[in-house]
């Protein structure tokens, strides 16, 4: 199947990808960059619609207000729609809308492992299903 610059590879869900076409993190980081929002999950990538406009004004004063607490603090670092591997085999590869890493884990997350610190996602009630909040371990 040939795909244009911007969907270089076929997702599993559209005519052409498999179902059993499974990939690693390392794997996943190293695809081309796309405008779209997707996420590694047990090992197939999803794709999500972007964020509705009040989805993105929560997490920006989410992400504001958590920032004005640990910054000061020197706590670590509160980042935004970052990659955390949060499982292997099959990796799951998650995005969240907001990510508090503590100082101690910082090393950790600069490597592609698995993270224990804390990850946010808003739930957007226009969409059917929503989002999760996570807590990895």
């Amino acid at each position: 199947m040939t795909r244009s610059a911007d969907t270089p590879y076929p997702l599993p869900s559209e005519p052409g990808g498999s179902p059993l076409v499974s990939y690693l993190a390392e794997e996943f980081y190293a695809l081309p960059e796309t405008d779209a929002r997707e996420e590694l999950y047990r090992g197939l990538i999803i794709r999500e619609p972007l964020p509705s406009f009040g989805h993105g004004a929560v997490a920006v004063r989410m992400a504001s207000l958590l920032d004005a607490w640990v910054r000061p603090r020197n706590l670590g670092r509160v980042v935004d729609h970052s990659g955390f591997v949060l499982a292997r085999h099959p990796d799951t590869v998650r995005g969240p809308d907001v990510a508090f890493v503590s100082r101690e884990r910082l090393a950790a997350v600069r490597a592609v492992t698995l993270i224990d610190g804390t990850v946010f996602t808003v739930l957007d009630g226009n969409r059917v299903g929503g989002s999760v909040c996570v807590q990895a371990r």
